[in-house]
């Protein structure tokens, strides 16, 4: 079976960029680190949360 998904390693930067995010962003931190995470590997995050696709920080879809 060939898969879809890869799992995306925490890195300093990462870290960094999810303490950095606006400050209406959803404040809680895998919120911050999944979102972050999508940001630097230039993903789309899916997710049914509307406060992280209504900031309009990263791309989103559900």
């Amino acid at each position: 079976m060939r898969r879809r998904f890869e799992l995306a390693p925490l890195t300093a930067d990462i870290a960094i960029a999810a303490a950095q995010l606006p400050a209406d962003f959803p404040s809680g931190p895998f919120d911050r680190i999944n979102a972050a995470t999508a940001m630097a590997h230039r993903a789309v995050l899916i997710t049914a949360d509307e406060q992280i696709r209504c900031s309009r920080a990263l791309r989103t879809v559900w």
